[in-house]
């Protein structure tokens, strides 16, 4: 009897560990084509934001005052512009390398934002509003907007690298052009998460929908960060020079 109740012990195991291994939350694996699934790509069915990539230059240094970068470093700027308003540029600060953990199926990392000034960060604002189908936050009163409004610093896990578009969703064939990465925004108890997917190769990118029920708050600390400087991001990351 011992020795049945074994075996069905280890089956369900197996059972648990196969279903959890092969189906996360941003990771599954397809099995007919034997090929991981990751993240998702921005479709007409999700709330999304398509840019275009310009200005790209790869070893930046990251710095506390305007314009935010020197050369010589180890992150890559590049501008996002997007589709439905090509002046609502943001500037997106990522690590050249990512280090990641050995079998890991994902990596954190960290990624940094910021826009060149109020008028921009504005736009920006309403078009992750329209894009999120949310109400373009209140913002801040004028005296408690700071001078400089420092990038927002945010932590990061990058679903692949080197993969290629799928449907809706990312394959990891190590031959493709794309990076899929997930972004997490907090502040005071708010959070929210959003997929961030460029390819610098081919100067396309997209934010794509992660939750429903984060949406507003996803519009809200997007303001609070791009437009009124409240997003305590200033000292949550340190910069790598």
């Amino acid at each position: 009897m011992n020795r049945w109740i074994a075996i069905g012990a280890a089956i369900c195991v197996g059972l648990f560990a196969f279903a959890y291994f092969n189906k996360t939350d941003n990771v599954s694996r397809s099995h007919s084509h034997g090929l991981t699934r990751l993240g998702h790509t921005a479709g007409d069915d999700v709330p999304s934001i398509r840019f275009t990539i310009s200005n790209d230059r790869p070893r930046q240094s990251i710095t506390d005052d305007p314009p935010f970068t020197t050369p010589g470093g180890l992150w890559t700027v590049f501008e996002c512009l997007p589709a439905d308003d090509p002046k609502a540029v943001i500037v997106v600060a990522v690590p050249t390398f990512v280090q990641r953990s050995n079998g890991a199926p994902a990596a954190s990392s960290r990624a940094i934002m910021w826009t060149y000034d109020r008028a921009t960060a504005d736009r920006v604002v309403s078009v992750f509003a329209k894009a999120f189908h949310q109400p373009v936050p209140p913002a801040a009163p004028s005296a408690a907007i700071p001078t400089i409004i420092r990038p927002m610093k945010l932590t990061t896990a990058v679903l692949g690298e080197h993969v290629r578009r799928d449907g809706d969703s990312f394959v990891s064939e190590g031959n493709g052009t794309w990076t899929a990465t997930k972004l997490f925004l907090q502040n005071g108890g708010v959070e929210a998460e959003v997929f961030f997917n460029y390819d610098v190769v081919n100067h396309v990118g997209e934010f794509a929908e992660k939750d429903p029920q984060s949406d507003a708050n996803l519009v809200a600390l997007i303001a609070q960060g791009l437009r009124d400087g409240s997003y305590p991001s200033q000292s949550a990351v340190p910069l790598a020079r």
